[in-house]
C-alpha cells in the first residue's frame, strides 16, 4: 500500500497546488554575472526568464519520487509528457511496472498493480469546480512559470500579472480568476532562475514548490527537482520529484496511454485520503 499512498500523495498535491543537447547544472555565473538587483528594469528581467524557456512537443525520462512526510518512502521510475496533453509515469521496481499515475486534462487515474486497485478521478471534483489544465502541471513540473489555463508565462501577458522587487529576490503576481487561490513566483536576483511558487488558498492553507538546480535541455532551461511542501487533511506533506535530465529523449514522439486494468478494485477518493 506504501506505493499507493506516495502516488495518491504527490500528485494530490501536485494538482491542489495547483539550448543545447550537453545537460550540466546551471548556478549563478551561468547567466548574469554582472547582474545588480534593481538597477536591472523588471521587463528585462522578464525578458530574460522568457528567454530561457525553449519549445517541446513531448519528453520521456527517469524520475525519482520521495516522501520524506507523513512517511518515508522512495521510489524510482520513467515519466513520459505530451506537451498540453499528458502526464505518464510509470513506477517501477526490478525493472518491471509495478504501478502508474496517468493524468490528462479532464481526470486523474492511477493503478497499483500488487494490491489490483486503481483510480479514476475528474480533476475538477478534487479541485472542488476549479481548473488546472495539464500544460500547467507540466510547468510546474519543469520549473517554469505559467498563468493558469494559459500556459507558460511571456511578455504577452503583461496585463495578466505583477511584478515587484523584494529584498532578496524579484517577484511575479499572477492575477487569478479565482477570489479564494492565489499564487506567486519568486525569482534569484542573480540569474533570474525561479527559486518558489507559492499557493494560498482561502488565505490560510498555503503549498510551496521550490525549486533547486536547473539544466540546460533541448528545450531550454529545466529544474533538476522540485520539493513540494503542503498539507492533506491534517499531515504535512514533504515530497520531492528529481528528474534525470542527463537520459532526457525529447520530441520523439512518445505518447503512452492509461488503460482501464480488468479484474481491479477502485478506490474512491474519500477512502484513498483516509490513508493518510
Amino acid at each position: 500500500m506504501k506505493i499507493i499512498n506516495l502516488i495518491t500523495c504527490i500528485f494530490l498535491v501536485i494538482i491542489i497546488s495547483g539550448c543545447h543537447s550537453s545537460k550540466r547544472s546551471i548556478n549563478s555565473e551561468d547567466l548574469s554575472p554582472d547582474i545588480s538587483a534593481e538597477k536591472i528594469p523588471l521587463q528585462a528581467r522578464l525578458d530574460s526568464v522568457v528567454a530561457m524557456y525553449g519549445t517541446w512537443t513531448d519528453v520521456e525520462l527517469p524520475v525519482d519520487l520521495a516522501l520524506m512526510q507523513p512517511t518515508e518512502i522512495n521510489l524510482s521510475g520513467r515519466a513520459s509528457m505530451v506537451k498540453d496533453e499528458s502526464i505518464y509515469i510509470s513506477i517501477r521496481v526490478f525493472g518491471f511496472e509495478a504501478a502508474n499515475i496517468f493524468i490528462n486534462n479532464d481526470s486523474i487515474f492511477a493503478s497499483y498493480k500488487m494490491g489490483k486497485l486503481y483510480i479514476a478521478e475528474s480533476i475538477k471534483s478534487l479541485l472542488s469546480g476549479h481548473s488546472v489544465t495539464v500544460g500547467d502541471l507540466q510547468n510546474m513540473l519543469l520549473g517554469r512559470a505559467f498563468i493558469l489555463e494559459k500556459g507558460s508565462i511571456n511578455s504577452s501577458m503583461k496585463n495578466d500579472f505583477t511584478m515587484k522587487y523584494t529584498d532578496n529576490s524579484w517577484l511575479i503576481s499572477p492575477k487569478s480568476k479565482y477570489k479564494n487561490i492565489k499564487y506567486q513566483y519568486s525569482f534569484d536576483l542573480s540569474n533570474n532562475m525561479l527559486e518558489e511558487l507559492l499557493v494560498t488558498i482561502n488565505e490560510t492553507n498555503k503549498s510551496t514548490c521550490k525549486y533547486g538546480s536547473f539544466s540546460n535541455s533541448d528545450a531550454g532551461i529545466i529544474a533538476n527537482d522540485i520539493t513540494i511542501l503542503s498539507s492533506l487533511k491534517n499531515n504535512t506533506i514533504n515530497a520531492m520529484i528529481s528528474w534525470d535530465m542527463n537520459k532526457a529523449k525529447w520530441n520523439t514522439g512518445v505518447n503512452r496511454k492509461w488503460k482501464m486494468p480488468k479484474g481491479y478494485k477502485k478506490i474512491e477518493t474519500a477512502s484513498l485520503l483516509r490513508l493518510f
